[in-house]
């Protein structure tokens, strides 16, 4: 017997064929049968200690026959009381990525481009977000004497509705209503269809690559691929980068480029300078300050203030 069990009768009991056992907290009971013992006298001796659930009847009767048979009864459970289970709060289950950033591999020979970092974790509307899992709110419990233990309920997770995401009742499943990336500010989450840097682009951005539209608060230093679904700001320069968008770009600071670098948009090409860059452009050009030994290529117009205007070396292939 474990040693947290004591025995609870006194001389009377036990002259009459009960010894009893009980645990700590009361949520179990054992017995010794001796001389004299019956179910009733049994029942009256459990009774006496306060013991009045959990009682095995079947158990009580086998054990008193046994012990009238000539057997041993040596600490036998005979009664049991109702276990307390805790509670468990609800939590909010991503279905989409939300841990740390992993470097990719990106080269056939296994060269590791530490500056494809997979920043951000795309999704698509219709996607499931996250699931909110109710909580567990735990079972109350009942020793022996009849107490009960009483546990904390598990609370409901919170989440708040945000852009670009609906809740299914039903399922208690948030998905996506639009393209985009996850933004979680607990507890607020919504789909952001544009993806904000606001520092210096370094190694801790690392090359992006978005469904949506991509913003840059200050410059775009060299090394760099930004690629967006939509449009590309940059409200600082960009330098020896390449840039990427199906929509427009925009470059308040300006560009410059170098041999290797490209800047590729489906609209507008807005820019303070172009400085040898590399431009391909399905839509307009517009230049506010200066173009030099820059090559274009634009299916729509070309504007500048001509006041400004310094060209050298400026190839125009207008088509």
């Amino acid at each position: 017997m474990s040693e947290s069990f004591k025995r609870i009768t006194d001389q009377a009991l036990e002259a009459k064929g009960y010894v009893l056992y009980v645990n700590e907290g009361f949520m179990e009971v054992r017995v010794d049968l001796s001389d004299g013992a019956s179910v009733e006298g049994l029942y009256q001796a459990l009774s006496s200690k306060g013991i009045v659930e959990g009682l095995d009847d079947a158990k009580i009767a086998e054990l008193v026959d046994k012990h009238n048979g000539g057997e041993e009864v040596y600490q036998e459970v005979i009664a049991q009381g109702k276990e307390s289970r805790s509670g468990k709060d609800g939590y909010l289950e991503f279905m989409v990525e939300m841990g740390s950033n992993k470097v990719e591999v990106t080269d056939s020979d296994g060269t590791v481009d530490f500056r494809d970092l997979n920043l951000i974790k795309e999704i698509h509307s219709g996607d499931a977000v996250l699931r909110v899992v109710p909580p567990d709110e735990g079972e109350d419990g009942v020793n022996v004497k009849g107490e009960h233990i009483t546990v904390a309920k598990g609370r409901k997770a919170k989440v708040r509705l945000g852009k670009n995401v609906r809740m299914d009742e039903q399922s208690n499943t948030v998905y996506a209503t639009a393209d985009g990336h996850v933004e979680f500010v607990d507890p607020l989450v919504s789909v952001q269809e544009e993806f904000t840097v606001n520092k210096d682009v370094d190694f801790t951005i690392g090359n992006l690559t978005f469904i949506g539209s991509l913003f840059f608060a200050k410059d775009i230093p060299p090394g760099y691929t930004m690629q967006a679904g939509k449009n590309i700001t940059v409200k600082g320069t960009v330098s020896s980068s390449n840039l990427m968008a199906n929509g427009d770009i925009t470059c308040d600071g300006g560009i410059t480029g170098s041999e290797n670098t490209k800047i590729e948009c489906e609209g507008v090409l807005r820019s303070k300078f172009l400085n040898e860059a590399n431009v391909i452009c399905k839509g307009d050009v517009e230049c506010y300050y200066e173009i030099v030994r820059s090559n274009i290529k634009a299916m729509g117009s070309l504007f500048w203030r001509m006041e400004l205007f310094a060209v050298v070396n400026v190839m125009l292939f207008l088509v």
